[in-house]
C-alpha cells in the first residue's frame, strides 16, 4: 500500500469513529472544554517557551549557537501558536543573531525581516528601530554598505522619535563604522570627520544614559579605529596617541563581544604598524590567533591584517599567501556558506509547515481520544489504536521525506566541493603565472633603474678617493644618487624618496630625470638651494592633488658642490644632514628641515650654505634607511650617534677599506632581521 493510499485509509477510519461519538458527546464536550482549561493550556505554553529561551540563552553564552538556535526555534513556534507577537519578535531577532554568528547570512536576514514585518503590523516602534539596526549591521557585514546606511538611518530616526537615547547610541556607533568603510574607499577627510562625530556622540549618549554595564566599548573601539586612520591620513602622530587611549579605554569594562574584539584588535595592529613596531604587531597577532579562528568572518580580519603587516615588513611572499587565504575565505562565505544556508532555510521552512499541520492534527486526535475514553471504554480503545497507526504513518512519511531532502543536499554539496577544488587549483596556477610575470617585470625595472644612476667609474673620475654603499631594500630602490661635473664644481647628490620598492622607484626616476635638467651647469651647481627649489616645484606640480585626495609624497635630498680649486663646499639639504670629519673634529652640515614636496611648514626657498674644506677632510652623505635599521643585541635602531662613532674610527683609513668596514658594520647589526628601508652612503676624501 502506497503512503498516499495508506494516509487516506487511516484518515477515513478516523473520520468514521469521530462521527460516531461526536454526536453523543457534544454537550459534554462543550462543558469540559471551558475557558478554565484553555487558560491552563496557555499558561503551560508560556512556561515551556520561557524554559526553552533560558536553555537557548545558556547555549549562546557558551558559544554553542547551533544548539541555541534549536531551542529558540521551538520557543518561537510556541509563541506563534498563542499569537504573542511581542515575544515572537524577540525570538526572531535572537534567531537572526545566532545565524549571524555561524555565518548563515541568508537565514539571519530572513528572521530579521520576519521580526520587522511583525513589528510594523503591531506598530511597535521600539522593535522596529531594533530590527532596522540589526538589518543594517548584517548588511554591513556582507559588504552592502549603502544598504546598511539606509537601514541604520531609519533606526536612528525611530530612536530619536521615541527618545530612546541608549539604543540611539548603538545605532550611531554602527553608522560610524559605515563611514569608516566609505572613507576606506574614497580617502575623503569629510567621511572620516563624519565617522568621528558619530562615535563621539554615541559615546556621550552611552555614558549619559548608562545604557549598559559595558557602555562605551563599541564607541571607544570605533574612535580607536578612526583616530589611527586620521593619523595616517593627516600624518599627525597625536591622532595615533588618541587611538591608543581609546583602545585602552575599550579594554576596561568586561563583556567584550566578538565583533568589538575583532575591531579593537585591528585598531591596535594599525597603531603598531603606524609606529613601525612590526615585530610587536606580529607578536600581538600570534596571541590573538585562537580568537580569530572562531569563525570565518574573524579569520578574514585576521589574515587581512597579516597580509598588510607582511607587506609593510617587505615579506611580499607571506603577504601574497595571506591575501590568497582572504580571497578564498571571502568566496566561501559569499558562495558556499550562503548557498548552504539558503538550502537549509528552505528545508526548515518546509519542515515548519509540515510540523504545524501535524501539531494541529495531533491536538484534534488527543481531544477526540480523551472524550472517547470518558464515554465508552471500548470505543476509546479503538480510537487510540486508530490514532496510533495514523501517527506512525505520518511520522514514517515525514521521516522519509526529510531523509530524501538531506541526501539531495549532501549530493549537491559533494558536487559543489569538487567544483570549488577545481576552481582553487586553477586560481593557484593563475597566481603563480602572475607572480612569475611580476618578478620578471620588476627585475627588468631594476636593470633600467641601475642604468639611470651614475656609474661607479664616473664617481671615481670626479672624486678619486671615495666609496659608494648602495643597498636597496627590494629589487628596485627609492634611494638614488647622481654625480656630475658642472664647470669648476664636482657635484655629488643623494636622495631618499617616499616609500621603497616600486612606488619609491617611480619617484626616484622622476627625481633623476628632473636633476638632469635642473643641475647641469656651473650656475646651478653654485646655488644648490635653487636646484632644490626647482625640484620641489616640479614634484608638487607633477604629483598634484586629485579632488580631495591629498598626495604628500616627495623626497629628501642633499646636494654637495665641491670647488677644489678654491677649497670651498657649497651645499643644500632637504630634510637630511651630512658630516665632515677633520682629524678629531666632527662638522655637521645641516640645512633645511623640510622635504621636497608638499609640507605644512615649508619655507619659501631652500638655503645654500658655504663651508671651507681642507685637504684630507672626509665628507659623509647618507640616507636615513641606515640609521633606522633594527638589529643589535637589543633589537633597536642603528642610531645616527653610532654611525658618527664609526666614522670617527675609520675616517683616516683609505676609502676602499672604509667601504668594507661600513658594509660589515651594517650587516652585522642587521643580523637575521628584515631590512626596513633602502640604504645609501657616499664617502668623499677631499
Amino acid at each position: 500500500m502506497s503512503p498516499q493510499v495508506e494516509d487516506k485509509y487511516f484518515a477515513s477510519i478516523f473520520n468514521v469513529v469521530a462521527k460516531i461519538f461526536a454526536t453523543v458527546s457534544i454537550v459534554l464536550l462543550a462543558a469540559h472544554l471551558g475557558g478554565n482549561v484553555v487558560a491552563q493550556n496557555v499558561g503551560e505554553v508560556y512556561r515551556e517557551a520561557g524554559r526553552l529561551c533560558d536553555q537557548g540563552g545558556g547555549c549562546y553564552g557558551r558559544g554553542n549557537f547551533s544548539e541555541g538556535i534549536s531551542f529558540f526555534s521551538k520557543a518561537a513556534d510556541l509563541y506563534k501558536s498563542i499569537n504573542d507577537t511581542s515575544r515572537l519578535v524577540g525570538c526572531y531577532q535572537t534567531l537572526g543573531n545566532g545565524f549571524q554568528m555561524i555565518n548563515h547570512s541568508d537565514s539571519s536576514l530572513y528572521y530579521y525581516d520576519q521580526a520587522l514585518e511583525l513589528s510594523v503590523k503591531s506598530n511597535d516602534t521600539t522593535s522596529m528601530a531594533n530590527c532596522y539596526m540589526l538589518l543594517g549591521s548584517e548588511a554591513f557585514n556582507r559588504g552592502f554598505t549603502k544598504l546598511a546606511e539606509e537601514h541604520l538611518r531609519k533606526a536612528s530616526q525611530l530612536d530619536w522619535a521615541i527618545s530612546d537615547d541608549g539604543h540611539l547610541s548603538q545605532t550611531l556607533c554602527r553608522l560610524g563604522f559605515v563611514y569608516i568603510d566609505y572613507a576606506d574607499s574614497t580617502k575623503s577627510l569629510r567621511d572620516l570627520q563624519l565617522s568621528k562625530q558619530y562615535f563621539t556622540e554615541s559615546l556621550r549618549l552611552q555614558t549619559a544614559t548608562n545604557y549598559s554595564s559595558i557602555a562605551g566599548i563599541d564607541a571607544n573601539v570605533g574612535l580607536a579605529n578612526i583616530y589611527i586612520v586620521l593619523a595616517d591620513f593627516c600624518d599627525k602622530p597625536q591622532y595615533a596617541d588618541s587611538s591608543l587611549l581609546y583602545y585602552q579605554a575599550s579594554l576596561k569594562p568586561s563583556g567584550f563581544g566578538n565583533y568589538s574584539h575583532s575591531l579593537a584588535s585591528q585598531a591596535y595592529v594599525k597603531y603598531l604598524i603606524y609606529k613601525k613596531e612590526y615585530h610587536e604587531a606580529l607578536d600581538f597577532m600570534n596571541v590573538e590567533q585562537s580568537f580569530f579562528a572562531q569563525s570565518k568572518i574573524h579569520k578574514v580580519s585576521y589574515h587581512t591584517m597579516l597580509s598588510n603587516l607582511y607587506e609593510k615588513t617587505g615579506d611580499y611572499r607571506l603577504a601574497l599567501e595571506h591575501s590568497h587565504i582572504v580571497n578564498t575565505l571571502q568566496r566561501q562565505i559569499n558562495s558556499e556558506e550562503n548557498t548552504r544556508a539558503t538550502a537549509k532555510l528552505e528545508a526548515a521552512k518546509a519542515a515548519a509547515v509540515e510540523h504545524e499541520k501535524f501539531e494541529k492534527a495531533e491536538i484534534q486526535r488527543k481531544q477526540l481520544r480523551t472524550f472517547a475514553l470518558a464515554l465508552i471504554f471500548g470505543l476509546g480503545f479503538v480510537t487510540v489504536l486508530v490514532v496510533f497507526f495514523f501517527f506512525m504513518a505520518r511520522t514514517r512519511k515525514l521521516s522519509n521525506r526529510i531523509l530524501s531532502e538531506k541526501n539531495t543536499i549532501l549530493n549537491s554539496q559533494k558536487d559543489e566541493i569538487a567544483a570549488q577544488k577545481d576552481i582553487i587549483v586553477k586560481q593557484m596556477r593563475e597566481v603563480e603565472s602572475v607572480n612569475d610575470k611580476l618578478f620578471s617585470s620588476i627585475d627588468y625595472a631594476r636593470r633600467i633603474q641601475r642604468a639611470t644612476v651614475t656609474s661607479l667609474d664616473v664617481i671615481k673620475s670626479l672624486f678619486h678617493d671615495s666609496f659608494l654603499f648602495f643597498c636597496p631594500r627590494d629589487m628596485v630602490s627609492g634611494d638614488f644618487y647622481r654625480a656630475v661635473k658642472c664647470g669648476r664644481y664636482s657635484v655629488m647628490i643623494i636622495a631618499d624618496c617616499t616609500g621603497h620598492g616600486i612606488p619609491g622607484a617611480l619617484l626616484s626616476m622622476l627625481g633623476i630625470s628632473a636633476l638632469k635638467e635642473y643641475c647641469n651647469s656651473e650656475v646651478d651647481a653654485k646655488d644648490p638651494g635653487s636646484v632644490l627649489d626647482k625640484m620641489r616645484a616640479f614634484i608638487k606640480s607633477t604629483l598634484s592633488n586629485q579632488g580631495d585626495k591629498f598626495i604628500d609624497d616627495g623626497m629628501d635630498m642633499t646636494i654637495c658642490s665641491f670647488d677644489f680649486a678654491n677649497m670651498k663646499l657649497r651645499y643644500a639639504t632637504a630634510n637630511q644632514v651630512a658630516y665632515i670629519l677633520r682629524g678629531d673634529e666632527t662638522i655637521k652640515l645641516k640645512g633645511d628641515n623640510m622635504p621636497i614636496g608638499h609640507y605644512v611648514r615649508e619655507k619659501k626657498h631652500f638655503r645654500t650654505f658655504t663651508v671651507d674644506i681642507q685637504r684630507g677632510d672626509m665628507v659623509y652623505m647618507f640616507t636615513d634607511g641606515i640609521q633606522d635599521q633594527v638589529g643589535g643585541p637589543d633589537q633597536k635602531r642603528l642610531t645616527r650617534e653610532q654611525l658618527l662613532l664609526t666614522f670617527s674610527k675609520i675616517a683616516q683609513k683609505p676609502c676602499e677599506e672604509q667601504a668594507d668596514i661600513i658594509e660589515n658594520t651594517i650587516f652585522e647589526w642587521k643580523g637575521d632581521n628584515a631590512q626596513v628601508d633602502d640604504m645609501t652612503m657616499v664617502g668623499i676624501r677631499v
